[in-house]
């Protein structure tokens, strides 16, 4: 069966002397694996730099874990994205995650379009990359059914934030988020991507924040490993 879908490249592997494996989360058919030989020299490689947005046109084999792309055209080159290291190193790390979260092979256009629509954000000139890792990460977990328990949560009310029942409680037990963090996290489940140019946190907490998100995704799904992702996006901050 021929597929023809947009997508949004997300990860490159190098294999062989010539070769690339690149992951591509697909409008139609979700993450889907490619296998593009010579794939290290040429457009083909440019186009499928992570966070491109591209169409592609592939033959998909269900009895293989790789297929191969008959063409592939660039819908939005994210020059911004590419050109500035903030939001490049961002990407990466929003892509790794992305690419851990999903099973390959199940489309889901909401979760598609909310990625698509934060890369053309990130790619506006005018938008700043400060804290946005942070706010995608959180609200993020609105589309992969983890979110925390926010919506009749009064401001006022907030206190601390637990990790294990995804809720903000009164009790400061051992491992709760302290309250400056619990309400900077309710803040940005309540306000889009705009508004984080208003807000200002030290440098400590706002590493507090993704580093808990990071324990967040991995307790609410099935303990899933990102430290390795958070580590290597650490080490890349300027």
């Amino acid at each position: 069966m021929f597929v023809d879908t947009d997508g949004i490249a997300l990860k490159q592997t190098l294999f062989g002397d010539n070769d690339i494996i690149v992951k591509v989360l697909t409008e139609k058919m979700g993450i889907v694996s490619f296998m593009v030989k010579g794939g290290r020299k040429g457009n083909k490689k440019k186009y499928l730099q992570p966070l491109m947005l591209v169409s592609i046109s592939f033959k998909n084999n269900k009895k293989k874990s790789l297929q191969y792309l008959n063409q592939i055209r660039l819908n939005e080159i994210t020059s911004e994205i590419l050109n500035n290291y903030d939001k490049r190193i961002i990407g990466l790390f929003l892509c790794e995650i992305i690419s851990k979260c999903l099973k390959e092979g199940l489309s889901d256009h909401y979760i598609y379009n909310f990625i698509y629509s934060q890369i053309i954000w990130l790619n506006q000139k005018s938008n700043s990359a400060k804290y946005f890792d942070i706010w995608f990460l959180a609200n993020f977990t609105k589309l992969l059914g983890i979110s925390p328990n926010y919506s009749d949560v009064k401001p006022d009310a907030i206190q601390y934030f637990c990790t294990s029942s995804a809720s903000f409680i009164n009790n400061n037990k051992k491992g709760n988020w302290d309250k400056e963090s619990s309400l900077f996290l309710y803040s940005i489940l309540n306000n889009p991507a705009d508004e984080l140019k208003n807000f200002s946190l030290n440098n400590n907490l706002s590493k507090f924040v993704l580093s808990e998100l990071i324990n967040y995704y991995s307790y609410h799904l099935n303990d899933l490993k990102l430290n390795s992702c958070l580590s290597v996006y650490n080490s890349l901050k300027l």
